[in-house]
């Protein structure tokens, strides 16, 4: 290390200029990384709490690095109930929806577990 005045010192103000030589370069280690899988999991929380995210280390490779993340969310409040409604068949797959399906008509799709309308 070295410590020189600089000529932009004055009676007044000292001005110096202070130089660090570069260290030895160090070997390349194995890059940091991520675990293919991180781990989740999701927490129901009543309607009147707020939403939050936990992260903590789930080992400690600093070359495989897992994460688990905790979601917390809170319940929505429960709507009115709707208006029922007739559904016309059950189909198994939306391949199987008639062509000929009035405008209205309703078809549950097995495959899908969805109301087609």
């Amino acid at each position: 290390m070295s410590i020189v005045e600089n000529a932009a010192s004055t009676a007044t103000h000292r001005v110096y200029d202070i130089t660090i030589p570069r260290g030895y370069q160090g070997e390349t280690g194995a890059a940091a990384g991520f675990a293919a899988e991180q781990l989740t999991a999701a927490h129901k929380l009543a309607s009147d709490q707020s939403p939050r995210v936990e992260i903590t280390s789930a080992n400690f490779d600093d070359r495989q690095k897992q994460f688990k993340f905790d979601f917390y969310i809170p319940s929505g409040i429960q709507g009115e109930r709707g208006e029922k409604f007739y559904v016309n068949d059950r189909v198994d797959t939306v391949d199987n929806l008639p062509a000929n399906a009035a405008k209205g008509d309703a078809y549950f799709v097995v495959a899908d577990n969805h109301i087609y309308q």
